[in-house]
């Protein structure tokens, strides 16, 4: 078995079998969740203290919205890019995901380290509660930043898996589902249905990528739930007004 081979049976395993479902015939991708985290505002602060908390948690909040942004426009794209019929769009796809990749990383691991620096500065909380409060906020959103680098290193695995195949034609398709429907299943295959013995399109595969990112976005958007249920006790007692 060549090393080629062998790249293309790992990648196809990582993309049909690993995710725990096949493909299906293109679908629309799933609308993304609503994104409870919000921005926090520009306020007056009281203290040292409370600015460099803001400023941690402003640029790490900010950094995971903007990368929510980005999840969604990288779902819909894959919802609607047709890899088989543009022969432009699978080198041009392929450039994309890398470049969606390193932005997405690059931001991500940032804001993580911003998270990071936020747990310890709530040590110097001057009230427990808030300290807690802080450290919760900490934890759910550098989670949230956490699985969002976890889609980035999907877009990169799919953009290798893109690099392996080749496209292949709705009129091809219909050929081999011909021939496979005229053809008895072989002894190691488990399904007599004809799509199933037909390799999906890249068209296809770009689909089933689509709804995989708004899936796996969503867990990412749980934890941001969780940070923003935490946001006024942590970020509130800073502020003049007491609320942000």
């Amino acid at each position: 078995m060549t090393m080629d081979h062998q790249s293309t049976l790992l990648l196809t395993t990582f993309l049909l079998c690993c995710a725990g479902q096949a493909v299906a015939a293109p679908t629309a991708a799933p609308a993304p969740a609503a994104h409870a985290l919000k921005e926090i505002g520009r306020v007056h602060v009281q203290t040292r203290f409370c600015k460099e908390a803001y400023d941690r948690g402003a640029l790490a909040t900010s950094s995971a919205l903007l990368d929510d942004a980005e999840l969604d426009a990288t779902a819909r794209f894959l919802d609607t890019v047709d890899l088989d019929d543009n022969k432009l769009a699978k080198p041009s796809t392929i450039a994309d995901l890398q470049k969606r990749y390193q932005v997405l990383m690059a931001r991500a691991g940032a804001a993580i380290d911003e998270t990071k620096a936020l747990r310890q500065l709530a040590d110097a909380a001057p009230a427990p509660e808030q300290k807690v409060a802080l450290i919760d906020y900490a934890n759910a959103l550098g989670g949230a930043l956490h699985r969002q680098m976890l889609v980035a290193e999907y877009y990169r695995r799919f953009a290798m898996y893109l690099e392996v195949h080749e496209p292949v034609s709705w009129q091809e398709r219909d050929r081999a589902l011909f021939y496979a429907a005229r053809t008895p299943p072989g002894p190691m295959e488990r399904s007599g249905d004809p799509r199933d013995r037909v390799p999906p399109t890249l068209t296809e595969v770009a689909r089933f990528a689509s709804s995989e990112v708004t899936t796996r976005h969503e867990r990412a958007v749980g934890d941001e739930l969780r940070a923003a249920q935490t946001a006024q006790a942590a970020f509130g007692p800073c502020s003049i007004n007491g609320s942000i």
